[in-house]
This record gives structure tokens, sequence and C-alpha cells, in this order.
């Protein structure tokens, strides 16, 4: 799970859930993971992943980096990163 910071939201519009879903898809891809379960609720996130050699921080890292970029980006957003 990953939380906005001060549980602030998140996703603000519907495309900011379909890029969240496509960049964990290119993550789950990159190392080699199945989901099982997901949910996505307005400031926050949960995903149920079966990993195979790799660790679990690798995907999380990368799918919280980009998808902050995208965020603060997308909302002229500057300073601590959100999710």
């Amino acid at each position: 799970m990953h939380r906005g910071i001060r549980r602030k939201r998140i996703f603000l519009h519907e495309e900011d859930y379909l890029t969240f879903l496509s960049f964990l898809g290119r993550e789950l891809q990159r190392y080699h993971c199945t989901l099982h379960a997901y949910c996505l609720m307005t400031n926050h996130f949960h995903i149920l992943v079966e990993t195979s050699h790799d660790e679990i921080w690798k995907l999380m890292k990368n799918l919280a980096h980009n998808y902050a970029a995208y965020y603060n980006s997308r909302n002229d957003y500057t300073g601590n990163v959100r999710s």
C-alpha cells in the first residue's frame, strides 16, 4: 500500500487511474511479477503481487517514482512527492 502525504488525493481524474495501471503493468512485466488483486482509492492503493526472483521493493520504488513524476507534472506540483 502507498498513501498520499497527509492522506491527500493521489488520483484526481479518471486518466490518473488509467496511467497508474499502465505504469503498474509495465513494472509487473519488467520484474516478472503476477498481479492477483488491486484496489485504487482516491488517496491510496493496495496491490497483491506475487514476485519471482526480484525483490518487491524494486517494483514499488519504480512504480511510486514514475507515478509521482507523472502526477507532479500533470498538476504543476512541486515539493514533496505525494505518492
